[in-house]
């Protein structure tokens, strides 16, 4: 995990699978999708901890602020 924050949302989204979002202290909320969660609802997790294991060979990570997705500009 990139930032520390609380489990907002663990379940279904559409085009994601198995979706963790956390409320990152820094105001950015993360989706971590296609993953089997190891966290519950509302536990408040720390920069670097294991949020789950990826369902497949790869995962989904966006990045939102004020519901929108937030473009890498790299």
């Amino acid at each position: 995990m990139k930032d520390s924050g609380i489990i907002t949302f663990i379940g279904e989204k559409e085009g994601y699978g198995n979706v963790v979002i956390v409320q990152q202290s820094n105001g950015y909320y993360a989706w971590y999708g296609n993953v089997s969660e190891e966290v519950k609802l509302y536990d408040y997790v720390e920069k670097g901890e294991m949020l789950g294991k990826s369902l497949s060979d790869f995962y989904y990570y966006v990045l939102y602020k004020d519901d929108n997705p937030i473009k890498n500009e790299n």
